[in-house]
């Protein structure tokens, strides 16, 4: 809800009253004054306009300026008294009239949590000449940047500025933008004399989404700041990579803590379904649907503001799918920000060829993974590369990349992910082989923590198995459809982890991939038939063990028949047939000497 004179804009209801009596606006016309007010703190200039309401730039200045006419007339304002709506000549529009304090409660829900951050950044500033704000999309960098440029307007003789650079499609429009911005004359012989205007402002100049422009926005600023007479320019800049200047601080923007993406998200709901109560739902599941979107203040914007179309129930279900993450969109006056699609492209668009492939490939973990399991994965003819790739994608904030242990692990918002798991499956082909890959890949790692929790070294292997359980629950259920005996191996393969920790998951994924396929024999599907018959032994269903295993004891593969027989010595055991227990210890031993391993011997 804004609230400025006596007029009230719902946001939720879409709704403009007027001296509480509503007042018909056409829709574009209603988007036309939310944008104006959602950027009061600038002029907003035809081409803003054009590409933040109606998202193209192909509409005559005679429609604009009727559009504009007929917002003024709702407000009670008109072309003479400006008293809400004023014309700058040569520019744009800005809206000017004073804002309530309810209108400052909705517009500040989006800095939930961000206090102490825009405390911080305007104190940097007092000691800085450049500070870059950088994260992934939809994290809040903007918001931020407004919410400092209010605080600081009033301490800078020239007073804040905000030049959003998103709108601009290429490098030679920075100055002329940025110039524009800021009443400095620009003569396009001596453009020098425009760059010694801006150095010598005392102002604070906010450069909003530079990733896309980033080097001539880099040169700029590092010939104004060197040139400025006394340091009394500072620049807030925010971008998806940094800029790369000596004199930056850098400040990278992280989504929200659990408690203020709780606290957001009842905020927004509560403007999107005014009789919702944070009580109704219980917490936890509220809690869980804000970590699938990644705590990041836009798309908790974005599913809230559904819930004036649906129940919680459906959103919950409709996000607990992954591709629904992609249908969740919003009424933004930027283009890039009204779905996860748009808001991910933006980013991706800026990358090279090989950049995209690995970025689209990335998609296929689900969790946090190693420069190793990557390369492993997206194909060895791009392992030497695969280091130089995933730190340029983290620069990015496309990938996040996590320092904490001994070697750096990589991963993608659930957000990013679905998004680019999107674009993966457009190629079928493509998609098929990566998938296969990356199942292939994490079944011979399983195999490999097999082998050495049967040794002294079992802590350091099932840590490693802690580590890729999500990527072996994403194997699995990809081979489970498309390649039935690769994912009975990888339930082979995890045999004796969930058979020493009694780790039922497994069990209940071979246990659904023999139901699948009703018809197999006892000689298919060996691997899925040894972890069920595992797990029956252990619950002394001896019958269904014996009966489960027997086409694995007679397997060509080793390994496959030696868990079948250690299988085979516990039901023996269990049923108190000691000559049966001493037959198949006695090819087990056999066994495990022609494996070299010693947990069999």
């Amino acid at each position: 809800m804004y609230r400025f004179a006596d007029c009230e804009v719902d946001l939720a209801s879409r709704e403009l009253r007027c001296a509480g009596s509503l007042v018909h606006l056409e829709p574009q016309a209603f988007d036309l004054l939310v944008h104006l007010i959602e950027h009061r703190d600038r002029v907003v200039t035809k081409n803003d306009l054009l590409d933040g309401v109606w998202g193209h730039r192909f509409l005559s200045d005679a429609n604009l300026t009727t559009r504009v006419k007929e917002v003024r007339r709702a407000v009670g304002d008109d072309g003479t008294r400006q008293q809400s709506i004023r014309t700058v000549h040569g520019r744009g529009y800005r809206f000017v009239a004073a804002m309530s304090d309810g209108a400052a409660v909705v517009s500040g829900m989006g800095l939930i949590g961000r206090d102490e951050l825009i405390a911080s950044i305007a104190g940097w500033l007092r000691h800085s000449s450049l500070v870059t704000l950088i994260g992934p999309g939809g994290v809040g960098k903007s918001s931020i940047a407004r919410a400092v440029a209010r605080g600081l307007a009033s301490s800078s003789g020239d007073g804040a500025h905000i030049v959003e650079l998103a709108n601009i499609d290429a490098g030679q429009h920075v100055l002329p933008t940025i110039a524009r911005a800021l009443d400095i004359v620009l003569d396009s012989e001596r453009p020098a004399h425009a760059v010694r205007s801006l150095a010598n402002l005392d102002a604070l100049l906010v450069v909003d989404n530079c990733e896309h422009v980033v080097d001539v926005v880099s040169e700029l600023l590092d010939r104004v700041l060197s040139l400025g007479v006394g340091g009394r320019l500072r620049v807030l800049a925010t971008s998806q990579v940094r800029l790369g200047l000596s004199v930056e601080k850098v400040h990278r923007v992280e989504p929200l803590s659990a408690d203020h993406a709780l606290a957001l998200f009842d905020a927004r709901a509560h403007v999107s379904q005014p009789s919702w109560r944070s009580d109704q739902i219980d917490r936890t599941r509220v809690a869980r649907l804000l970590s699938r979107l990644d705590h990041l203040p836009l798309t908790i914007e974005m599913a809230a503001a559904r819930l004036g179309s649906m129940t919680f129930d459906e959103l919950e279900a409709a996000i607990d799918q992954g591709t629904h993450l992609l249908q969740v969109n919003h009424r933004s006056p930027a283009r890039r920000h009204r779905s996860l699609d748009s808001l991910v492209a933006w980013s991706a668009e800026l990358l090279d060829v090989d950049e995209r492939r690995t970025f689209t490939e990335l998609s296929v973990f689900a969790g946090s993974v190693s420069a190793s399991d990557v390369a492993e994965v997206i194909g060895s003819e791009r392992s030497g590369d695969v280091v130089f790739t995933l730190g340029s994608l983290a620069d990015r904030s496309l990938l996040v990349a996590v320092t904490d242990g001994p070697s750096t692990r990589y991963r993608m918002l659930s957000t990013v992910r679905a998004v680019a798991g999107r674009w993966l499956d457009d190629d079928v082909v493509a998609a098929t082989d990566v998938r296969r890959r990356h199942a292939l890949h994490f079944a011979d790692v399983i195999r490999t923590v097999d082998h050495v929790i049967r040794t002294p070294s079992e802590i350091e292997g099932r840590r490693r198995l802690d580590a890729v359980v999500d990527e072996i629950r994403t194997a699995h259920s990809w081979a489970q459809r498309c390649q039935p005996e690769l994912a009975a191996d990888i339930s082979g393969a995890l045999h004796l982890a969930a058979y020493s920790a009694f780790w039922n998951e497994p069990v209940e994924w071979a246990r659904s991939l023999l139901a699948r396929h009703p018809g197999a024999t006892a000689d298919e599907l060996l691997g899925a038939r040894l972890i069920v018959a595992g797990s029956a032994a252990n619950r002394g269903e001896l019958g269904v063990a014996r009966a489960e295993v027997v086409g694995a004891s007679r397997s060509d593969n080793l390994r496959t028949r030696a868990a079948a027989v250690e299988i085979l010595s516990d039901v023996g055991l269990y049923a108190g047939d000691l000559d049966g227990v001493t037959a198949s210890t006695d090819e087990l031993r056999l066994l495990g000497a022609e494996l070299a391993d010693s947990h069999w011997e």
